[in-house]
């Protein structure tokens, strides 16, 4: 998201007090601003943008996201966690979309602080692409 922003120019409205830069005038410094608060918000997904609807500036909307996605709260690491232990791939699921859903659990768990192994990783995602998950941990660990 932030690539998105850098992109279209309004990335320095993220600090706590932005400044605007002394050419600017006031309507051009209420463009960036929109223009930054509308790049995050086309980011977003429905469900999320639902949770933040009622933000009016970047900074606030940006608050409201970590406070969604980047607590370091142990619900938030149980929930990860699961999806980990449960990620299978589907008949028919190209290999490329099974490992763009694999990947960004393994990128949160990580930003949360949650030290799993390459050998770890590795191991889970070969589960993964196991058809029929119950019978493959049978067979693995000789239940």
């Amino acid at each position: 998201m932030i690539v998105v922003l850098t992109l279209n120019g309004p990335k320095k409205t993220f600090t706590e007090k932005p400044k605007r830069l002394v050419s600017m005038s006031n309507e051009q410094w209420e463009v960036v601003k929109e223009k930054a608060l509308s790049g995050i918000q086309l980011c977003l997904t429905t469900q999320v943008l639902h949770e933040a609807i009622n933000k009016t500036t970047t900074a606030d909307l940006w608050l409201r996201l970590e406070q969604l996605f980047m607590m370091k709260s142990l619900a938030n690491k149980i929930h990860l966690e699961g999806k980990l232990y449960t990620i299978w791939i589907g008949k028919c699921t190209h290999i490329q979309t099974h490992l763009d859903e694999f990947n960004p659990i393994v990128i949160d768990l990580e930003n949360l602080d949650v030290k799993i192994e390459d050998m770890t990783i590795r191991l889970f995602y070969w589960l993964s692409l196991c058809l029929h998950p119950i019978s493959t941990l049978r067979i693995f660990f000789f239940i």
